[in-house]
């Protein structure tokens, strides 16, 4: 979601798909509306703003994400994943305006993604996890390297397809 995209959602209100909480909102609260959006089609809860839409923010984004995951998981029966996403974006001062840009492109995050379906061990009954931090990227995918392979020879451009079936349907949608 872009900067607009959410501040359209913001000015919309909340609905039946989109709820606002302030960053201080009780566990129990955020796992009743988790529960609320898994029983039925699904929807956004959007941290750090008010229910008068005024944009709040979040004094730590990454610790309140990691609070988010653990209710989602301890707080609730059974046990639910959410897709957790940070808004982080950048400006950039042009003259007079200034130009809103993401701060890590939407490019790399689809490469990112795509590297992460392509490439994880689905023997494995995990799910692909990806922290965004202050200062890197992180990618979590279920598996260990193919074998032969080693950081060392993937620096060295040697690659493997762990599953040239999924890797080849990627390819032929040029996603």
């Amino acid at each position: 979601m872009n900067e607009k995209e959410l501040t359209e959602l913001i000015e919309k209100g909340e609905d039946s798909f989109t709820e606002f909480k302030e960053e201080k909102a009780h566990s129990n609260d955020l796992a009743a509306e988790i529960v609320a959006f898994a029983n039925t089609e699904g929807g956004k809860i959007l941290l750090g703003i008010s229910d008068k839409k005024e944009i709040k923010g979040v004094t730590n984004p990454d610790k309140e994400m990691l609070r988010v995951e653990n209710i989602s998981r301890n707080n609730c029966e059974p046990s639910l994943t959410v897709n957790i996403e940070k808004i982080k974006t950048r400006v950039n001062i042009k003259g007079f305006e200034n130009e809103l840009k993401p701060e890590i492109p939407k490019e790399v995050l689809r490469e990112v993604v795509v590297n992460a379906v392509a490439h994880r061990d689905y023997h494995i009954t995990s799910q692909i996890r990806i922290f965004i931090f202050d200062n890197r990227l992180e990618i979590m995918s279920p598996g260990k390297l193919p074998n032969g392979i080693t950081l060392e020879n993937i620096k060295l451009g040697v690659h493997s397809e762990r599953n040239p079936l999924i890797v080849s349907y990627l390819a032929k949608w040029a996603i």
